[in-house]
């Protein structure tokens, strides 16, 4: 099983999406492939898959568990700030609470 860290820009908007994702075998072979992002928001998902060539996806890191990976990703945003940040898709997924 493999647990990354990801980012998802959206090259026409510059917009971007910051999660967590588990899967079997290679992440290069998952993201922007098989999986497009966990966000809430569904037209950022849509649009991925009509305009594939509109958005870049990058494995920010690997981890050996999900746990790792989700406590990575918990301080990415919280260093961000993605609640409040216009330029992120992640603020679809709210309740953020920092404390």
């Amino acid at each position: 099983m493999t647990h990354y860290l990801y980012k998802i820009t959206n090259l026409k908007s510059d917009m971007y999406y910051i999660g967590v994702r588990s899967c079997q075998g290679s992440s290069s072979d998952d993201l922007g492939k098989n999986y497009f992002s966990s966000s809430l928001n569904k037209q950022f998902i849509s649009e991925q898959k009509v305009y594939p060539n509109n958005f870049k996806y990058e494995v920010i890191h690997e981890y050996i568990t999900r746990k790792e990976a989700n406590e990575a990703e918990y301080r990415l945003h919280k260093e961000l700030d993605v609640a409040h940040d216009d330029t992120s898709y992640n603020r679809a997924n709210g309740n953020y609470n920092w404390s």
